[in-house]
């Protein structure tokens, strides 16, 4: 199971032997907090009790713009990455006869770690169904740039991250741009 999640998403701009990454996304990994049990079957927030509307979801591993969730290789535990520009309310998974809800807010870039379905009326802890993540885009806190073609477009991309493998370690390449105030 990925324990140290990471929020990354690559934006490239590449022409002739020029490529550019743009901004960051590190997601700060953390335990579960204490679930919240809602009897029977989650299949929408409404139902799990949460705000905003289901922006990730799976019957194991799944993975999406707002971010990934994965599910242990026993199918018993599920950690969740979001990605920067969502928030989470908060996650449902479901197992047995019933399901866990984990609240939120969750602000990307995080991860939340070790979530788990209730344990069944036997008193064992049942294998994971499914799950879902409730949630919204994260509003920004200024004001939206925007701009013509050229090196100007690039302002309008937002933040972005490049997560580069090697050899097992997981490098993160960070690149701001910033725009000078003229």
């Amino acid at each position: 199971m990925r324990r140290a999640a990471l929020a990354a998403t690559a934006v490239l701009a590449s022409g002739g032997a020029m490529s550019l990454a743009l901004g960051v996304g590190v997601a700060a990994a953390a335990p579960a907090p204490p679930p919240r049990l809602v009897s029977g079957n989650v299949a929408n927030c409404a139902q799990a009790g949460l705000a905003g509307s289901v922006i990730l979801e799976g019957v194991g591993d799944a993975s999406n713009a707002a971010g990934s969730g994965d599910v242990s290789d026993d199918g018993l535990f599920l950690d969740v990455t979001i990605n920067a520009g969502f928030t989470a309310t908060g996650v449902a998974v479901k197992g047995g006869p019933n399901t866990n809800v984990y609240d939120g807010p969750f602000v990307g870039p995080t991860s939340i770690e070790g979530m788990r379905a209730p344990n069944n009326e036997g008193g064992q802890q049942p294998t994971i169904s499914h799950w879902l993540v409730c949630g919204q885009p994260t509003v920004p806190t200024g004001a939206p740039r925007t701009g013509g073609g050229g090196s100007q477009g690039l302002n309008m991309l937002g933040a972005g991250a490049l997560a580069v493998a090697a050899g097992g370690a997981v490098t993160l390449l960070v690149l701001r741009r910033r725009r000078a105030l003229g």
